[in-house]
């Protein structure tokens, strides 16, 4: 993942927890909680992102490790650029495997996710065959 594409999720990202931390402060206005439909739909967006903001959490802590280590390869003690590099291999590696899943979850949600479906399958044409593939 280039460094562009990397920052521009973390921009988002922090508008994010930013919007979050917003609603959380909102929630608790009491003129708010007098409103119930207002209420219901600040808590249903609050909800849907308190996953993102949770997965948003690690990653900034690895981003910040990332930097320090880095830090550290730019200084004389030898020995412990070695221990850095291992690590900051292993800290990228982490760093891309929760940029990846962050950005599946800020796939906006299609509207009807939320509805209920049933689904019937009926044998048809085809006999028993169709009978057996019916009630599996």
């Amino acid at each position: 993942m280039s460094d562009n594409n990397f920052a521009e999720l973390l921009e988002k990202l922090d508008k994010v927890e930013a919007r979050y931390n917003e609603i959380t402060q909102k929630l608790a206005d009491p003129n708010i909680i007098a409103n119930n439909k207002k209420f219901r739909e600040l808590s249903k967006e609050h909800n849907e992102l308190t996953e993102i903001v949770e997965a948003y959490k690690p990653l900034k802590e690895v981003t910040q490790q990332i930097k320090e280590d880095e830090e550290i390869l730019e200084s004389d003690d030898e020995e412990l650029k070695a221990l850095v590099n291992d690590e900051l291999d292993e800290l990228k590696e982490q760093r891309e495997k929760m940029a990846q899943n962050l950005r599946t979850m800020l796939v906006p949600k299609d509207p009807n996710d939320e509805k209920n479906t049933i689904v019937e399958i009926r044998a048809g044409t085809g006999g028993d065959e169709a009978a057996l593939f019916a009630s599996d």
